[in-house]
């Protein structure tokens, strides 16, 4: 099982899409509190649980991780994660995904400098400049303690500054595809 982590545009989610449609992977379908999107599909994007469902699941035991972002629950349920699949986590997540998984998980930590980043959420995915900034100062919070401590659990660090996506991906793959040589997912 492949996890991606990194700040925001450091090309997390795109990497896992290109990982999904040129070498097969399935992705983690992770579960949320908050309402589907518009074009959102339930066990495709997410799975939408109520809070109620979602708390009945902690207390059973079933999250490997959970999080709370924007008044949301997010969580990643141990019967979603496996061999052949790749996620996108939060750094905090990591080390309960290593602790689960152990020798089964090749973590990928995808690092871009804050300008790269500034410029792919502007200009590139057309965010808000105020959103792009906000997310930004997010970051600096959450990767300072937790990110610093995810580093230490990645099988590889890129730095994606001037890659293209498909770059980033195979260079991940090939990192991968390496360490599956001497783990067993």
């Amino acid at each position: 099982m492949i996890v991606l982590i990194g700040p925001s545009a450091s090309g997390k989610t795109e990497t896992a899409k290109y990982l999904m449609q040129k070498h097969g992977l399935g992705k983690v379908v992770t579960c949320t509190s908050r309402a589907p999107r518009t074009g959102e599909k339930d066990g495709v994007d997410y799975h939408f649980l109520t809070r109620d469902q979602f708390a009945a699941g902690v207390a059973r035991g079933a999250f490997l991780e959970t999080a709370e972002y924007n008044g949301n629950l997010y969580g990643t349920r141990k019967a979603d994660v496996g061999p052949g699949k790749v996620s996108c986590i939060e750094p905090q997540g990591a080390h309960a995904y290593k602790n689960y998984l152990g020798t089964r998980l090749f973590c990928a930590y995808l690092d871009a400098d804050e300008n790269t980043r500034m410029d792919r959420m502007v200009n590139i995915r057309k965010d808000p400049l105020a959103d792009a900034k906000q997310r930004i100062a997010r970051d600096k919070v959450v990767f300072a303690g937790h990110g610093a401590a995810a580093k230490d659990v990645a099988d590889l660090v890129l730095r994606t500054d001037g890659l293209t996506i498909a770059q980033e991906a195979e260079s991940v793959y090939r990192a991968y595809r390496t360490w599956l040589k001497t783990h067993r997912e």
